[in-house]
């Protein structure tokens, strides 16, 4: 608790703070256009930014983010090898955009701003959770992309838990923080040190590590970019606000010096990329789980075995690559005389509702699409939840025979949330011993790429659009689209940034046109409809009352 003693120190010491930005030439904003003394200064460009262009500025970034961002959504979570295979080399819009954007990423950066404009420039963790308690009902969740940990998260916040709230997963350097900072560098230009250290306070709600530092990275970048379009420059001055020892600040220097080396070979660097920083140790995890079958899987949600799921231990998570093509386990097995019996349990995801996925038990072949079927099964919710349910297939009628078995978890009407959860499968000859079966040889285990930590390449694609758009909007966003991952994310991430380095025209017409400048989103006490240039106005305002030590409470609206 503060003393009144304290107290009054702290508010003379405030007022203090105030009296020296109005003296280095912050002007009352009443006329709306003053210029903002040294706050918005960048370090290398030393200009100022006046509130006309600031929101100027804000409006053609959150343009860039919604479009970027809505247009890239089909591609979400796609491999690189796929995108290719559906668009070729991209330079439009996957999809037309919608003034929905990806509603997770804006939806967050735009209550992170609520909290500051609320409580000013000392805005704590706890305040920006509290936004998230008032103004997140449980509709507005629905169709929002919210993450299942965000969910977990958000549910122990409205118990009554305060942040940091430990989750304990890998996730927790993932892109939840990454994608919505951007905000932070809106509300400081030219300030990258105040722009991260207001995305690390965004971030601790519930990310750790190398997710808050790719955070203040991007909050960084979009401070400097704001005023410098230097953006080779805005990277190394964004990748000071963070620990030199860091796996972002490592991986930021390699992407850096493989641009310099390979400047016009964007995939041959992706390449060099995967090539370092993958993480393999999945594999061990799959052969830990069944060292006998080969595991092919796509990865939303993420290929993954869990110690446990649903009351069953060592459980298996896999996911069809797409419509048409299954995440496949595969083993080779001769089945004596006396037969064999083939058994396992299998359940679905558990969100969203009533979520489902088709079971294809293939016998005797060897390669995908070839005929073979022995059984198929719908896999669905039992009695309004997911339950295990037991699979078992008698394979006396291949006696004596050298089998491939195929089990597929494939989409079962249009593909969505079709995890398969697998026990380890067991085979038992005809007297109910043991029986082992053997992975194919000279094939590789087929999973999506995996990293440690998470969240490094969300922001190598960020770098990539950055460094390989050479400064164009549709190049930028095209290349990190491009590049795979979490896609939305991070196309909406370079939309934003080149949005605010170019400003509104040089964002090409099939991106932003169909926004007809409206933002729009699910949350409850808060307007959920906005025309982007009155945003970006409160927003600029918002900045300008933070830079003197204020909240800025007036909606405007």
């Amino acid at each position: 608790m503060i003393s009144r003693d304290g107290a009054d120190a702290m508010k003379a010491g405030r007022a203090l703070y105030r009296r020296a930005l109005l003296w280095l030439g912050a002007v009352s904003l009443v006329t709306g256009s003053a210029l903002f003394g040294a706050r918005v200064f960048a370090a290398d460009s030393q200009r100022a930014l006046a509130l006309d262009a600031w929101a100027a500025k804000i409006h053609a970034g959150w343009v860039g983010k919604v479009a970027a961002g809505s247009a890239a959504l089909p591609t979400e979570m796609w491999p690189r090898e796929r995108i290719r295979q559906e668009f070729g080399e991209l330079n439009r819009p996957p999809q037309q955009p919608t003034s929905r954007g990806p509603l997770d990423d804006t939806t967050l950066a735009l209550l992170g701003w609520w909290a500051a404009r609320e409580h000013g420039p000392a805005f704590t963790s706890a305040d920006v959770a509290r936004e998230w308690v008032d103004h997140l009902a449980d509709g507005d969740l629905k169709g929002g992309g919210f993450g299942h940990e965000f969910l977990n998260v958000l549910a122990r916040l409205r118990k009554g838990e305060r942040p940091p709230i430990a989750t304990g997963t890998p996730r927790a350097e993932w892109i939840a923080a990454q994608m919505r900072a951007e905000i932070w560098g809106m509300l400081a230009p030219g300030d990258p040190k105040r722009a991260a250290e207001w995305a690390a306070r965004d971030a601790e709600v519930f990310n750790v590590g190398n997710g808050v530092y790719a955070a203040q990275f991007v909050a960084a970048l979009a401070s400097c970019l704001m005023v410098d379009g230097d953006i080779p420059r805005a990277i190394e001055s964004a990748r000071r606000q963070i620990p030199a020892d860091s796996a972002v600040a490592r991986l930021i220097g390699d992407v850096v010096a493989w641009h310099a080396q390979q400047p016009n070979e964007w995939e041959g660097v992706w390449q060099k990329f995967t090539e370092t920083y993958r993480d393999r140790t999945l594999e061990k995890r799959f052969a830990a789980w069944s060292p006998d079958w080969l595991v092919e899987t796509g990865g939303w949600p993420e290929a993954d075995v869990l110690d446990e799921y649903r009351g069953r231990k060592n459980v298996l998570r896999t996911h069809p690559f797409s419509d048409n093509e299954p995440a496949r386990l595969t083993t080779e097995v001769t089945i004596p005389a006396s037969g064999a019996t083939l058994k396992f349990w299998i359940t679905c995801h558990d969100q969203p509702s009533n979520v489902d996925w088709l079971l294809r038990v293939r016998v005797g072949v060897h390669l995908p699409g070839v005929d073979g079927t022995a059984k198929e099964m719908p896999i669905r919710w039992i009695d309004g939840k997911p339950q295990w349910q037991e699979f078992s297939l008698d394979l006396k009628p291949w006696a004596g025979k050298r089998l491939t078995l195929l089990l597929e978890n494939a989409v079962l009407g249009k593909q969505a949330w079709e995890a398969g959860y697998w026990t380890a499968p067991e085979l038992l000859d005809g007297e109910g011993k043991p029986l082992r079966g053997q992975r194919p040889a000279g094939r590789p285990y087929r999973y999506p790429l995996d990293f440690t930590p998470k969240i490094l390449p969300e922001t190598f694609s960020v770098l990539m659009g950055l460094l390989y758009g050479g400064g164009d909007f549709r190049r930028s966003v095209s290349v990190a689209t491009m590049c795979g991952f979490d896609t939305d994310c991070n196309a909406g991430t370079v939309g934003c940034l080149l949005g605010l380095r170019n400003g509104l025209d040089a964002i090409p017409a099939e991106w932003k046109d169909p926004l007809n400048d409206t933002y729009e989103l699910q949350v409850t006490g808060i307007p959920r409809r906005w025309k982007i240039g009155d945003l970006a106005r409160e927003m600029a305002q918002t900045g300008a009352a933070l830079a003197r030590g204020e909240a800025f409470p007036q909606t405007g609206r």
